[in-house]
């Protein structure tokens, strides 16, 4: 039992990671497919949406380090 808990921790993070990513790839064609047939067709035009982008990264980043690091402080 201890070591099938962690395989099927992971595989559940995995599975749902990829279906995350599945739907996030597919929204983000039809923007950008949108975006071209509106006519919009340099990459600076596309910049606001990767600044965004690496901004919601980077928000989602540091708050999760945040929240490991006191999960971490709290439990000794």
């Amino acid at each position: 039992m201890g070591s099938i808990l962690p395989v099927l921790f992971l595989l559940i993070a995995v599975l749902t990671m990829v279906t995350t990513m599945h739907r996030v790839a597919a929204k983000e064609k039809t923007q950008i497919g949108t975006l071209k047939a509106l006519g919009f067709k340099d990459k600076k035009d596309f910049a606001p949406l990767h600044l965004l982008r690496l901004y919601n990264w980077n928000y989602r980043n540091g708050f999760g380090n945040c929240v490991r690091l006191f999960c971490c402080l709290a439990c000794p």
